[in-house]
């Protein structure tokens, strides 16, 4: 399976929650850079199980995402000096997310799932 349909498999769960499987990616070739896709149970929010995707790539970054808004739960990448740090502001654990978060890395907000996003509120 390809890197594209990797990505495509990935978006697809992050944005509508279906238990795709994801195979681990290896690119192949001389130059390709060792990438990884993972998934992991995180916990459940209203009954429903909400998965963390960990993607990594050969350079040492690493993003977490989760498919319970899509939120980027965190971004490894190194700084100038190759010293490695987390950049995303936000929570590790779900129950911090389902309890007060202000949706910290969401990608998809309250009404991601609405049937219909006009923008003149036309939409009943």
């Amino acid at each position: 399976m390809s890197i594209e349909q990797n990505s495509i498999l990935l978006a697809l769960t992050l944005l509508f929650g279906t238990n795709i499987a994801l195979p681990e990616v290896r690119p192949s070739g001389p130059s390709a850079v060792s990438t990884t896709v993972g998934k992991a149970a995180w916990g459940k929010s209203a009954g429903r199980q909400v998965d963390l995707f960990t993607l990594r790539n050969g350079h040492g970054m690493q993003a977490r995402i989760t498919n319970y808004g899509g939120i980027v739960v965190s971004l490894t990448t190194p700084d100038r000096q190759g010293r490695y740090a987390d950049v995303v502001l936000g929570y590790d654990k779900l129950e911090s997310y389902l309890k007060d978060s202000p949706y910290f890395g969401a990608l998809i907000g309250r009404y991601g799932t609405s049937k219909c996003l006009a923008l003149d509120a036309t939409c009943k």
